[in-house]
């Protein structure tokens, strides 16, 4: 495009942002490059339709798409969901501007109030991450954790929606009893499968105990031999401790006061991509 008299014509990047895990969980070559301040562009139209192509949205590769396009960044599925998050924020921002139309519903009196969310507010809520989160257990284990990646995130996804499909057509279906029973068991069977693999995933070391000392594990396979028989209590304190992290690097939420009743309340920002770049979001 050197000689094109339209060159200087082309997009700009619009803003220039921090990443919220800085590249701490990336692959060697990822984190060298987001490491610092990341050039965002506003989507083209190759991106828009991209964006709204429902089968590419289900297995994540029109977001992979768009970020590309709109950062540079060639690895998507390596990120953290955190930064792709936040990224989806900065591309809002650089397409359509400062304001986002989101529903909120008051707690209060149910009324459904339209509110103009400040994007620049969020993305200047950002925060680096930190290095290492850690939950410690009732038995002395210190388990630490890692975010959950983007590729993972898309995963969950899926299986969500695929198997709501499978129940859906169940419940159409005129099965016998035994034969729904056995479908809806496979289906939860898989649901459960895929969260034990997911924080399997998010599990980077695990810290034993041993008299004065401690051993620390890495082991991937020992790692998932131990997630696969610990207690659901154990389980749930560390989905809780992963719920948490997967909310943090920038604020996920947004003051509201009832247009009705006058009711103040926080609603949180879905990031649901369709809707989040929708007409008229």
């Amino acid at each position: 495009m050197s000689d094109n008299p339209l060159k200087s014509y082309v997009r700009t990047p619009k803003l220039q942002v921090l990443l919220p895990s800085r590249g701490k969980w990336g692959d060697a070559e990822t984190a060298s490059k987001i490491t610092g301040e990341i050039p965002v562009y506003p989507m083209t139209s190759k991106d828009e339709v991209m964006i709204k192509n429902p089968d590419a949205l289900l297995n994540g590769e029109s977001v992979a798409s768009v970020l590309k396009s709109c950062t540079g960044i060639e690895n998507v599925y390596d990120l953290t969901n955190n930064d792709v998050e936040f990224l989806l924020v900065a591309i809002r921002y650089a397409t359509n501007g400062n304001e986002m139309e989101i529903d909120a519903v008051c707690p209060n009196d149910q009324h459904v109030n339209r509110v103009a969310v400040d994007l620049e507010r969020i993305l200047d809520s950002v925060e680096e991450m930190d290095k290492t989160y850690q939950t410690k257990l009732e038995n002395g284990l210190k388990v630490n954790l890692r975010p959950m990646s983007f590729k993972n995130a898309q995963r969950l996804s899926l299986n969500a929606f695929q198997e709501a499909t499978t129940l859906q057509t169940i419940n159409d279906a005129k099965l016998p009893q035994t034969e729904r029973i056995k479908v809806f068991n496979k289906s939860f069977e898989a649901i459960a499968d895929l969260a034990v693999e997911t924080m399997i995933d998010a599990i980077v070391s695990v810290v034993v105990p041993e008299g004065d000392e401690e051993k620390t594990v890495t082991d991937k396979k020992f790692i998932g031999e131990w997630v696969k028989g610990m207690s659901s209590a154990e389980a749930k304190k560390i989905q809780e401790k992963l719920d948490e992290m997967n909310k943090e690097g920038f604020d996920h939420s947004y003051n509201v006061v009832c247009e009705e009743c006058g009711t103040k309340f926080k609603t949180s920002i879905e990031f649901n991509v369709s809707n989040f770049f929708g007409t008229g979001s």
